[in-house]
């Protein structure tokens, strides 16, 4: 599934990347890296943060090594700020039967080797409680950490739902190898991919 996924992606999109060398390359680069992450995938590899404009491909990217990760056997999970938002309000709730799941599947969710998380601070908080318990949860985790966002880390530690602690949790050193953070930048592919009305009408 990862490979048709990833073969699906138009290699020509005008979209960049950069690590931290702030050099921009071409998508194509970015996509056989995800490939070969994707053949060979290692429980400890570093955090690995995608960040960029809308309709880049983050979460597509993440899709990939989630489901590279999942054939590999390595015990992975994906989830998004909507999933994460209503585990931290039931964890808060003031029924004891509602918390106590939420602990349970809290319990479940610290278990596996990698958290793929998407769209980090995409949702606002329903809960005041939300930054807080958000870095608890980070901290109690040890695996690894794969996440998407719109925001820089810098602008992630400034909003109101995430903070300094988690985003110093999502960059911590795994294994004594620095937390990988891809820049993406181009225009938002999921308009240019779309199909006109009259191409939709001829099908």
């Amino acid at each position: 599934l990862w490979g048709q996924l990833l073969d699906a992606i138009d290699k020509s999109r005008p979209v960049r990347w950069s690590t931290d060398d702030k050099r921009f390359r071409p998508l194509v680069d970015l996509l056989g890296m995800v490939r070969r992450g994707c053949e060979s995938p290692r429980v400890d590899s570093p955090n690995l943060m995608l960040h960029g404009p809308c309709g880049t491909g983050k979460t597509t990217l993440q899709c990939v090594l989630y489901l590279g990760n999942v054939e590999a056997g390595i015990d992975a999970v994906f989830l998004d700020s909507i999933e994460l938002r209503t585990l931290v309000n039931d964890l808060n709730s003031k029924f004891s039967q509602t918390a106590d799941q939420a602990d349970r599947e809290l319990a479940r969710l610290l278990r596996h080797d990698v958290i793929f998380w998407s769209d980090v601070g995409d949702t606002n908080a329903t809960r005041k409680e939300f930054a807080e318990t958000i870095s608890v949860v980070l901290e109690r985790f040890g695996g690894r950490l794969v996440t998407s966002a719109n925001y820089s880390p810098p602008e992630l530690e400034q909003h109101p739902d995430i903070g300094k602690r988690a985003v110093s949790r999502m960059m911590a050193l795994r294994n004594g190898k620095p937390a990988v953070i891809v820049t993406l930048d181009g225009l938002d592919q999921r308009r240019h991919g779309m199909k006109t009305q009259a191409e939709v009408t001829s099908l």
